[in-house]
Order: C-alpha cells, then sequence, then structure tokens
C-alpha cells in the first residue's frame, strides 16, 4: 500500500496566492471608490464656490443699477 503525500508548501502557496488576489481586487476597488468620492468633493466645492462668486457679482450690479 503506497502511502500518499501531500506538497504542503505547494497547498499553502496556492491557497495564499489565491486568496491574496481577492483582497488586492478589494484594495483597487477601494481605492478607486475612494478616489472618486474625493473627485466629486472637489469638483461640487469649485462649483459652490463660483457660484458664491457669480451670485455676488450679481448683487453688486444689481446694487450699483447696471441689471
Amino acid at each position: 500500500m503506497k502511502i500518499q503525500r501531500y506538497d504542503l508548501i505547494q497547498i499553502i502557496k496556492n491557497d495564499f496566492l489565491s486568496n491574496w488576489k481577492i483582497h488586492l481586487i478589494l484594495l483597487i476597488a477601494i481605492l478607486i471608490s475612494a478616489s472618486c468620492t474625493v473627485i466629486t468633493v472637489y469638483k461640487t466645492r469649485l462649483l459652490i464656490s463660483e457660484e458664491e462668486n457669480l451670485l455676488r457679482i450679481k448683487k453688486k450690479k444689481t446694487m450699483n443699477g447696471e441689471i
């Protein structure tokens, strides 16, 4: 009767690589999501600032009677 031997190092290596692929995919997804959030907030703040400046200019022109 032949004893079946398992290559423990190969099993551990395959398990480690297969599990880290999932972690790597999740890490990339988190980084993309965080980057999109930061970009969206940045653009929103720029638009709010631009809107406030335009309203300030419009108010100034209205007070001077230009409009």
